[in-house]
């Protein structure tokens, strides 16, 4: 059975925001109803059984290999601007074939990586960079971008990162 609970006054760094298919509105313009904070976000933890083994050293880590027990998720239409952020354990995506996403690119990752320190503490590589990074690409994508102005660190704070007891390397930064 999984958990959920609500974490109040937060705002998010996003690992995926779609964009609808299908909307009434005309204006290609970012919603003016796009909300500049979150009152509340639903975070669902993950069970133990659905975690997978940390790994055990540097060496094991890959990019587009190593994930995180969780995942971040807001939807976001014009009509509407951002939907309430979900936190959710790491799942794959159901999609519609006729999703935009998948025809013209409307779409932003970012896949922010983390590492835990020789004294147990989990430090983000370069956090500001990747949010400037998904700021671009919100202006580019025509997506609002009064969400990403502001973060705050919720999946940091779960404990669950599959960083395990890795040491951060010599580039990172708290």
């Amino acid at each position: 059975m999984l958990r959920t609970i609500t974490l109040k006054r937060v705002q998010g760094s996003f690992i995926r925001c779609l964009s609808t298919t299908t909307t009434k509105n005309t204006n290609n313009s970012p919603s003016v109803n796009a909300p500049e904070t979150y009152n509340e976000m639903e975070i669902i933890l993950a069970e133990p059984s659905q975690m997978l083994p940390k790994p055990s050293s540097p060496d094991e880590l890959k990019f587009g290999h190593s994930f995180s027990d969780h995942m971040m998720e807001a939807d976001w239409n014009i009509d509407y601007g951002w939907k309430k952020p979900i936190i959710s354990p790491l799942h794959n995506f159901s999609i519609h074939p006729g999703a935009k996403v998948l025809h013209y690119a409307i779409e932003l990752f970012e896949g922010m990586k983390a590492y835990r320190g020789v004294d147990n503490k989990i430090r983000l590589f370069r956090p500001e960079k990747n949010m400037e990074r998904m700021k671009r690409t919100a202006i580019r994508a025509s997506l609002p971008v009064s969400i990403f102005l502001k973060r705050e660190r919720p999946l940091r704070n779960l404990g669950q990162w599959r960083s395990g007891s890795c040491n951060t390397p010599k580039t990172g930064r708290s």
